[in-house]
């Protein structure tokens, strides 16, 4: 049961949902290297929660969820590479959403990272 309360656990569940749809319908509006940027959000996600919570499992509280900076950075990221996706006339051209995912990636690690180091310091 804890394993459903699991952040990274629904991440990953959610990367593979991901990959599999595409594997599966063939008009999947996603191309390969779309999924991966989804995948690549989603994994960034996932190590910045394993750093934070380091020693303690990330439970899915769904009020610390919509408080999450990560979470919401993530969200972001995944809603650029949809867009371009399933909008064809979307104003940012492919590599200007595979360079928005890289700086949300960074973004999503530099949070779980510094997050961290507050705790750090608070004790």
């Amino acid at each position: 049961m804890d394993l459903l309360k699991n952040r990274l656990f629904w991440a990953a569940l959610t990367g593979l949902a991901f990959v599999l749809l595409r594997a599966a319908l063939p008009g999947f509006p996603l191309d390969q290297d779309q999924v991966a940027e989804v995948l690549f959000v989603l994994a960034s996600f996932i190590a910045a929660e394993a750093v934070e919570n380091a020693g303690g499992r990330p439970k899915l509280d769904v009020s610390a969820v919509l408080r999450s900076r990560k979470f919401w950075a993530a969200l972001v990221g995944i809603a650029f590479v949809l867009l371009r996706a399933v909008w064809p006339n979307f104003p940012l051209d492919e590599a200007a959403v595979e360079q928005l995912v890289w700086l949300v990636m960074a973004y999503v690690l530099g949070v779980g990272v510094s997050d961290v180091g507050q705790m750090k310091l608070a004790r």
